[in-house]
């Protein structure tokens, strides 16, 4: 999804870093994102939960994704978070 984005073009005024992590789950993005909350960034975007509903059921992973950021907000309680929806997929 942000294979071909390049962070640095992004913005002229803020220090932008993109970061990949293809074929995660919610519960390895609580791993993935503890060095980025140890340097409180003003703002962090994540799109998770897509390749979790292969194998849960729906409710389970937006429970996930709910806990996920609580986590983050209790960590680093001045980092704007935004958590992408879930887009739909065409693969299986």
């Amino acid at each position: 999804m942000i294979k071909n984005i390049h962070g640095g073009k992004l913005s002229r005024e803020a220090h932008v870093t993109l970061r990949s992590f293809s074929g995660s789950t919610v519960d390895d993005m609580i791993d993935f994102v503890r060095p980025f909350t140890r340097r409180k960034p003003d703002e962090l975007i994540l799109h998770i939960g897509t390749n979790d509903l292969k194998d849960e059921e729906p409710q389970q992973v937006a429970k996930k994704i709910v806990n996920l950021g609580l986590s983050i907000e209790r960590e680093t309680p001045s980092t704007k978070l935004t958590l992408s929806g879930i887009i739909n997929r065409s693969d299986d």
